[in-house]
């Protein structure tokens, strides 16, 4: 379908060339003194040149649709390249894999016969060996025994004996080999060549991971369920990138979209730096927000910035981010819940049901010692009592060692 339409445009291209030339003989011979204006000199040439005048502008048509579509068939063109060498490359990694996977076997195969050695068949046929050679220096032995005796008593002769010792002799020395043929056989099995092939068998299985992996990754599968949103670097930020479209050039590893999960939400906020060193991690957080009212959820700090927030305006009070992890929500609360969604965070950071509160005028000093003036009861004499200051709270000071009676507030009056 695309080489037919390129030799359309060809064709085009070729009818173009021919109107264009004619044109040009024409505006030559008026340029020579032919006059070809108007009907009366010249109907035929007048008509043929108001068809080249329509022809023209016709082409002019022509070729940016030819420019178009050439430009439209080379991006078709670069696609279906970029798609050939992914397709290659998939197959070239799954020829790989085939190969880390044989190899794999094979380590796992080596080990595990190292790890059975004893039993192997090398095993074996040394001590089938050992053996063999231990029967016949044993019957050797026991014939050279009894040859003995009969040369004491000048039944055989002397080089029976002699022939006999030298076979012992023989039979001793392979016997021995065949001991340490075991021994060095079994070596064969433990220390460093056991080593050598668990680290080969380590080797093949990353290898086989890693391929395993990347020809998985032919396939976008969610690690877990949630929505998508732009890729980190595109949602407005100086000198973010432009938004991934049908025939943009894509570079490896650059990422496409972010997947955002929402079973498992997270609050970024900003505290000021007068309120960041009461907050704590894990402290539990009431989240509540105008976009879902009426619904509370409960979370805890998972992280505090320990840096400031860049930005911020010149006097301003330095702001820190604290990150709220929310606990699991249900298909309720799901329904309602927005990524995106304003919040206000309620922490408690501090908490006595006993604490005693007084405003912060009914403080006075009195050199290093704090005083608070109160009543024993309505009516009563005012004393002095002395007192230790806790946390300061809207309402006023937390104060100590003051029992429970009427505090009084100087006045103006009483100064």
């Amino acid at each position: 379908m695309r080489i037919s339409t390129i030799q359309a445009f060809n064709n085009s291209v070729s009818g173009i060339s021919r109107n264009y030339a004619d044109l040009t003989r024409t505006q030559a011979e008026i340029s020579a003194g032919k006059r070809l204006l108007t009907p009366a000199d010249d109907p035929v040439g007048a008509v043929r040149l108001l068809q080249l005048n329509q022809e023209q502008a016709l082409n002019s048509q022509y070729k940016s649709g030819i420019t178009a579509a050439k430009n439209s068939l080379q991006q078709e063109e670069t696609i279906l390249n970029s798609v050939g060498t992914v397709i290659h490359r998939i197959r070239e990694i799954a020829v790989q894999v085939r190969e880390a996977q044989s190899a794999l076997l094979k380590a796992r195969r080596t080990l595990q016969d190292l790890r059975d050695w004893e039993r192997g068949e090398d095993m074996a046929r040394v001590r089938r060996a050992l053996r063999s050679a231990q029967l016949a220096q044993s019957s050797t032995e026991r014939k050279l025994r009894e040859t003995r005796e009969l040369f004491q008593r000048g039944i055989v002769p002397r080089n029976e004996l002699d022939d006999l010792e030298q076979q012992a002799s023989q039979q001793r020395m392979d016997l021995e080999a065949a001991r340490r043929e075991v021994e060095s056989t079994r070596a064969k099995g433990q220390g460093e060549n056991r080593q050598i092939a668990e680290m080969d068998l380590a080797n093949a299985s990353v290898k086989y991971e890693t391929l395993q992996a990347q020809l998985d990754g032919r396939t976008v599968r969610a690690p877990f369920a949630g929505i998508v949103v732009a890729a980190p670097g595109l949602a407005g930020e100086q000198g973010s990138r432009e938004p991934v479209q049908a025939g943009s050039k894509l570079g490896q590893g650059q990422a496409l979209f972010g997947l955002a999960s929402v079973e498992r939400l997270k609050v970024s906020a900003k505290v000021s730096e007068l309120d960041i060193n009461q907050l704590r991690e894990g402290q539990a957080v009431e989240i509540s927000g105008d976009g879902f009212e009426g619904t509370t959820l409960a979370g805890v700090i998972a992280a505090l910035g320990g840096q400031a927030l860049p930005g911020m305006a010149q006097g301003g009070s330095p702001q820190f981010e604290v990150t709220v992890s929310v606990a699991p929500l249900d298909p309720r609360q799901l329904q309602k819940i927005r990524l995106g969604m304003s919040a206000k965070l309620t922490v408690t950071t501090y908490r006595n049901e006993q604490a005693i509160v007084v405003p912060p005028e009914a403080i006075r000093h009195e050199g290093d010692r704090l005083f608070v003036d109160v009543r024993q009861a309505p009516g009563a004499s005012v004393m002095a009592q002395q007192v230790k200051i806790g946390r300061s709270t809207p309402e006023g000071v937390e104060v100590f060692e003051l029992q429970p009676g009427l505090v009084r507030v100087p006045s103006s009056s009483d100064r």
